[in-house]
């Protein structure tokens, strides 16, 4: 068996055997470039904020988390139907895998309205926060621009599970990295207004994320119903509910939602809590989240790569390859955080830099 090749302790046995360094890499790299495309995405949509205003740069973040935390518990749970593909994938099941898919994806569709509802009571939400009334106001404009693209997240996210778990990261990492790059471009056009568009400010930077989603959640429909996938793997047949299948996402995928719930949760009431010192102490704290994604977010398309490892593993009957990968991805994580950490420590004027372009320095500094 497979488990039991290359036993002995070398780097090229870390490296080619299977479940090590190798397997693991071929699956998260696409994945660590895609979240990587989304965090340059975020980190240029907050520089444009930046120098858009202070205002501007405060009211994003506090808009943005609040936005993801009504629909990220849904989204955990939609998000694990990834386990379920790795799994039927590894066990020789193609045919599950479609049905599979389309559990998650009634999640979404029960979803989106619910997230929409949400809207028109922006106003009252933003205001009951206690935040400057400039901030508040740039907070609604947001918030309410960005729901229309946050509804569509967990049908993303379904869809994009579809190819993960099947070990298809190369396609995940051209669409969201496409994506990100129309979204930077219409960030530059709507927040300033360029070549004719007029200048929304924060509101053409949420707007601009909606769009790139809507794209997102097109492209991957349109790989979706491809005649080879609909017939490999029943994506268009299996349309139906399945009771037993629904309900073992959800029974799986509960834990999930909630870690989400309670993560997100807390980040917001953070920076609810943040907002009501002044817009300045928001505006620093934004822009220290969004550094900080650089650490965060690449890790998370590690750990993407290990659940997809581990389900296929586990389909395939080998808990000892689905352990392996498991210790591969965490090695793999910690020396991509050590040398992120070594950033911080070393080159922290460097990573302000990009903030402190068209800004006053003292104005800045005192950030």
């Amino acid at each position: 068996m497979a488990d039991a090749v290359y036993l002995d302790g070398s780097m090229d046995n870390w490296w080619r055997r299977p479940g090590g360094f190798r397997e693991t890499l071929a699956i998260a790299l696409p994945l660590i470039a895609s979240t990587v495309s989304w965090t340059i995405m975020i980190f240029t949509d907050r520089v444009f904020l930046a120098w858009h205003s202070h205002d501007a740069v405060a009211a994003a973040l506090p808009a943005g988390m609040i936005a993801f935390t009504l629909i990220c518990f849904p989204l955990g749970i939609a998000s694990y139907v990834n386990t379920f593909v790795a799994q039927y994938h590894g066990a020789g099941r193609p045919r599950r895998i479609g049905p599979a898919v389309w559990q998650a994806l009634f999640i979404g569709l029960i979803t989106a309205p619910l997230a929409m509802a949400t809207i028109p009571l922006a106003p009252k939400i933003f205001a009951a926060m206690g935040h400057d009334p400039h901030v508040a106001r740039y907070e609604v404009e947001y918030y309410q621009a960005l729901c229309w693209g946050e509804s569509t997240l967990v049908l993303v996210a379904a869809l994009s599970a579809f190819f993960t778990g099947r070990g298809r990261t190369r396609t995940v990492m051209v669409v969201d990295s496409s994506a990100a790059a129309l979204n930077i471009l219409l960030d530059y056009l709507w927040i300033f207004g360029h070549a004719g568009f007029p200048a929304l400010g924060p509101a053409g930077a949420a707007w601009a994320t909606t769009v790139a989603t809507w794209l997102r959640l097109a492209t991957y429909l349109v790989l979706w119903w491809r005649p080879p996938l609909r017939r490999a793997f029943h994506t268009l047949s299996g349309w139906r509910f399945d009771r037993e299948l629904f309900g073992r996402l959800i029974w799986f995928g509960f834990p999930n939602g909630l870690q989400y719930l309670f993560e997100m949760g807390a980040f917001s009431v953070f920076l609810v809590l943040v907002g009501q010192l002044g817009k300045r102490e928001l505006a620093a704290s934004n822009l220290s989240f969004n550094l900080n994604s650089f650490a965060f977010m690449p890790i998370l398309g590690i750990g993407l790569a290990a659940s997809t490892l581990v389900g296929q593993h586990l389909g395939e009957d080998r808990p000892k390859l689905a352990e392996r990968s498991t210790w591969s991805a965490f090695t793999l994580g910690g020396g991509l955080m050590a040398v992120v950490a070594s950033f911080y420590l070393f080159a922290p004027d460097w990573l302000l830099y990009a903030y402190s372009i068209n800004s006053d320095p003292a104005e800045f500094a005192e950030q």
